[in-house]
């Protein structure tokens, strides 16, 4: 098991985020409808639009 500090979980948790935000931005929805639908996340959940 892989122990890492706080500071290694905050910068990858950022790129995470920064990612996201950069995916969400310019129209690129669609990558991830298509990444969400490979993950078998269906648009049918009551939840799906806290994925989106």
């Amino acid at each position: 098991m892989r122990i890492f500090s706080k500071d290694v979980l905050n910068n990858e948790l950022s790129k995470i985020s920064e990612g996201l935000t950069f995916l969400m931005s310019d129209k690129r929805i669609t990558i991830v409808h298509g990444v969400l639908k490979s993950l078998g996340v269906s648009p049918r959940r009551d939840d799906y639009d806290d994925f989106v």
